[in-house]
């Protein structure tokens, strides 16, 4: 069995756990596997240092004109010499190149983000969502439900993370200060901003560390400067990874999608909620659509009840660490790695509709 990889590292629908779980794909599952980034040389190589066994790598990431299709086409066509070859899309970007091709292979998408302002073209390719909001925004944009198959979610697992004491120094976070890792690319600025400045009202230490990749963090920063609670707020440094925050956090927060924004991305938290820290979204967050552990996560329904939570896990609450305990087993009861390789070969030989939608 011959299995590409196709990965566009990026773009903002490209979740960066996508690496992680393809890694895991690559080792669990029998036979070749070649990828092939739609990017610079650059970034293929930081993929090969990861773990990911590479083919090479595609420019013209915008696919003007269709010369990046045409040019995968021609590739994958050398490529795919076997009659049961497969080919995986990576997020939306490669699974709206991968709907332009005709060629001799089985394509499939895992997608946890939908960027409208890009289509599909064809309703051959197998669509995998990640939760239920994605297949509601699929549907709306007129895929074709059959090409749907049910959501699935995964975990991948980690390498070593930072030890606590580095993380603390190279952010620049005291010892004795709550530290709340965000989660969300898209997190609400108005959101963080009304959190901060009621947690620093209590007169306790905080401290918000947002994501390396958060999309509205000048306008944050800028505002929170304004406000007085510019000290709350910590950015992520390039020497470290969200997974290694998360280690050194006492607890994790993934705020309300920003209200100018669509996002319906879940594996960001879900990848979150593996560790066992205590976490917390609000109800309208995409991660609410999982059934069973969405509602455990997502339960948050006022600006009040998310930091009465906060102040909760800086003292030391056991109703939350017995909550966080309770999460966890049914993260890991759903999200587990040997879970998503069965639910994965399960989708791809054997696809179906997505009934519930």
């Amino acid at each position: 069995m011959q299995t590409l990889h196709v990965i566009t590292p990026s773009d903002p629908s490209t979740s960066d756990c996508f690496v992680g779980l393809m890694r895991l794909v690559q080792r669990q599952i029998g036979g070749e596997h070649k990828t092939i980034v739609i990017g610079d040389h650059a970034e293929a190589e930081v993929l090969r240092q990861r773990g990911i066994q590479m083919l090479g790598s595609l420019g013209g990431f915008k696919n003007k004109s269709n010369t990046l299709s045409r040019r995968l086409g021609r590739l994958l066509d050398t490529v795919c010499t076997s009659a049961k070859s497969t080919c995986i899309g990576w997020g939306w970007h490669s699974a709206s190149v991968l709907s332009t091709l005709q060629i001799n292979a089985e394509t499939t998408a895992y997608v946890d983000e939908v960027d409208d302002c890009i289509l599909l073209n064809n309703t051959t390719t197998k669509i995998i969502p990640t939760n239920w909001n994605v297949s509601q925004r699929l549907l709306a944009m007129g895929v074709d439900e059959t090409v749907l198959a049910e959501p699935i979610v995964g975990v991948a697992p980690k390498s070593v993370v930072v030890d606590s004491e580095t993380v603390l120094e190279l952010v620049g976070i005291p010892a004795d200060c709550c530290i709340v890792a965000i989660v969300g690319n898209a997190s609400s600025c108005e959101e963080l901003l009304a959190i901060a400045m009621q947690l620093k009202s209590t007169g306790l230490a905080f401290c918000f560390v947002i994501p390396p990749n958060y999309q509205h963090r000048a306008s944050v920063l800028s505002a929170a400067k304004e406000k007085g609670v510019v000290d709350v707020f910590r950015c992520t440094p390039p020497e470290l990874r969200t997974a290694d925050i998360i280690s050194a956090a006492n607890c994790i927060w993934a705020p309300s999608v920003a209200e100018f924004d669509t996002s319906c991305a879940v594996l960001d938290v879900v990848d979150a909620a593996w560790d066992g820290i205590p976490i917390l979204a609000g109800t309208n967050h995409p991660i609410a659509s999982i059934p069973t552990v969405g509602k455990l996560i997502a339960c948050a329904g006022s600006y009040n009840a998310i930091c009465s939570w906060v102040i909760g896990v800086a003292k030391n609450d056991k109703t939350i660490t017995r909550k966080s305990a309770d999460t966890t087993m049914a993260i890991r009861s759903i999200a587990s790695p040997s879970r998503f390789i069965e639910g994965l070969l399960l989708r791809t030989t054997s696809p179906r509709s997505c009934t519930r939608c």
